[in-house]
């Protein structure tokens, strides 16, 4: 598969400037929002999928959910267990466009990058597993890029334009809130950055 040989050499090459070596800067401020609009406690199931180094899964593993972070690559897997050995996390090597996790198994769902590493035609691809995965009445939260230096061709990282972004989620999710910023965002790349909630219907 052509994105796997490519995240694969990535990750042998250690080309991961999305590794911040802390959880994202806005995290924090998108769970506020997210127990602020929808009257959430830290009590649940989540799923991180991209997730990188884990820095972002321990953090919500920390708030008191039990979370399964997966990675299309086997090396960021092992990099996550190396950096947070003592975490609680259940860390699995899995492609979230064809995934081996079991239908309506969590609460929450957090996107911090995945989506937006994928080109256009196979962003519903991963929408449709996260609705698949996201049970009623679950919350998608996500920090998503609506502004990088640089073009479609010369991505990833991808951009969307928060309308669009709102847009192309699936039927039966509303829009609880979003907030387009760039004081928080990460830097290099990324210009800015988009904190969403959505919740699924009952």
């Amino acid at each position: 598969m052509a994105a796997e040989t490519h995240w694969h050499k990535r990750w042998q090459d250690e080309n991961t400037p999305w590794n911040l070596e802390r959880p994202h800067p806005l995290i924090e401020e998108l769970w506020d929002k997210a127990q602020l609009w929808l009257e959430l406690s830290a009590a649940g199931s989540a799923w991180v999928p991209g997730c990188g180094h884990g820095y972002d899964a321990d953090w919500w593993q920390q708030k008191g959910f039990a979370v399964t972070a997966t990675d299309l690559v086997p090396e960021a897997i092992t990099a996550a267990k190396k950096t947070h050995p003592q975490s609680a996390v259940n860390w699995q090597v899995d492609d979230a466009l064809s995934t081996k996790l079991a239908p309506a198994s969590f609460d929450l769902i957090y996107d911090r990058a995945m989506m937006l590493a994928l080109p256009l035609e196979l962003r519903r691809q991963f929408l449709a597993t996260a609705n698949q995965l996201l049970r009623p009445g679950g919350v998608f939260l996500s920090l998503a890029f609506t502004k990088v230096a640089m073009t479609d061709q010369e991505g990833p990282p991808f951009a969307m334009a928060a309308p669009a972004l709102v847009a192309l989620m699936p039927e039966g999710w509303n829009f609880v809130f979003g907030e387009e910023r760039d004081d928080g965002a990460v830097g290099g790349a990324i210009e800015r950055e988009m904190l969403g909630i959505w919740q699924k219907e009952p």
